[in-house]
C-alpha cells in the first residue's frame, strides 16, 4: 500500500517542530542554540521535495517526489509510528516506562514504532506472521522490539489476534492499530489491480511484501471518501528516466500520481507522491 498527496496536504503537520506534541526537554547542563535536535524523533519530517521532469507527458499538474527515504529509518511509516505515539500520549493512553505498545504490522510501521518507542522508553511487542523476512525481525530486535510470530497461513489476520489476545492479558498493554487509527495520516489509497481490496476485490497473490496487509484499511477508507482510489498496473521505466531508484511500491505511488496529475482538475496544480 502506497499513497499519493495533492496540494501540499499533509506533510508539515506531521513534523514534530509543528506538531502539538511537546517534546520531553533535555535534562542537564544547557545546551547551546544549535540545528542539533534533542532526540531522533525531531528529524522525522521535512524530507525534500524533487520535480519529475521526464514521465509527465500529458499532465496537467505538476508532480513532485517527497523524499521519504529520508527519514531517520527510511520510510514514511516513521510519520505514522509518530503520530500515533504521540497522539496516544497527549491524550493520556500510554506513558513512558509503564505502558506497553503492541502492535500486528508486517511493515515499515514496526519499524518507526521501535524505533520511536526505543528512544522514547517503551517497551514495544510486535506480532507478525512467521513469513516476513529474517532481515526485517533482525532490525527490529536491534531495537529492543518483541517479537511475536504468527502461523503465516493466517496471514495478518492471526497477527491481529494475537496481539489483541495479548493486549486482553496485559495491564499496562495499549495498541496504536495502525489500519483504525485516526491519528494516521490521511491520503488518497493506492492498490494494485490484481489485489483491488479498497475497490471491493479480493487480496491477490502478487508476491509483493506489502501486498500482505491489503485486506483491511478502514481509516484510510473513511479519509479516502473525497479522493478517488487509484488502481494501477505497476511499470518502472521511470527510473531509468528520472534517475531514482525505487521498489515497487514508490513507484506505485508516482503512476498514481501520473494518472491524477493528467486529470483536468489538476491543471496548475501539485501532486505530491512519496519514494522511499
Amino acid at each position: 500500500m502506497q499513497f499519493i498527496w495533492g496540494l501540499k496536504t499533509v506533510f508539515s503537520h506531521l513534523h514534530p517542530h509543528h506538531h502539538h506534541y511537546h517534546h520531553h526537554h533535555h535534562k542537564g547542563p544547557k545546551r547551546p542554540e544549535t540545528d542539533i535536535v534533542d532526540d531522533v524523533t525531531q528529524l522525522i519530517g521535512r524530507t525534500p521535495l524533487v520535480y519529475l521532469n521526464k514521465v509527465v507527458e500529458g499532465c496537467a499538474g505538476t508532480i513532485v517526489c517527497k523524499l521519504e527515504s529520508m527519514e531517520p529509518c527510511g520510510s514514511i511509516k516513521d510519520r505514522v509510528g509518530y503520530s500515533m505515539i504521540a497522539d496516544a500520549e497527549e491524550k493520556g493512553l500510554i506513558k513512558p516506562g509503564k505502558s506497553v505498545l503492541v502492535e500486528p504490522t508486517s511493515g515499515n510501521t514496526g519499524i518507526g514504532l521501535a524505533f520511536i518507542a526505543a528512544a522514547r522508553g517503551y517497551k514495544l511487542v510486535l506480532t507478525m506472521p512467521a513469513s516476513m523476512s529474517l532481515e526485517r525481525r533482525v532490525l527490529l530486535k536491534a531495537f529492543g522490539a518483541e517479537l511475536v510470530l504468527t502461523d503465516p497461513d493466517e496471514g495478518m489476520r492471526g497477527a491481529i489476534i494475537k496481539a489483541k489476545e495479548i493486549v486482553s492479558n496485559s495491564k499496562h498493554a495499549f495498541m496504536p492499530q495502525q489500519f483504525e487509527n485516526e491519528a494516521n495520516t490521511k491520503m488518497i489509497a493506492v492498490e494494485p489491480e490484481e489485489s483491488n481490496v479498497l475497490s471491493g476485490g479480493y487480496p491477490g497473490q502478487s508476491g509483493r511484501a506489502s501486498s500482505q496487509a491489503f485486506w483491511m484499511k478502514p481509516c484510510w477508507m473513511r479519509s479516502s471518501r473525497s479522493a478517488a482510489m487509484t488502481r494501477f498496473k505497476w511499470h518502472a521505466s521511470w527510473r531509468s528516466k528520472e534517475g531514482m531508484l525505487v521498489g515497487i511500491s514508490s513507484g506505485a505511488a508516482v503512476v498514481a500520481a501520473i494518472q491524477v496529475a493528467k486529470r483536468p482538475e489538476y491543471a496548475g496544480k501539485m501532486v505530491v507522491g512519496h519514494y522511499s
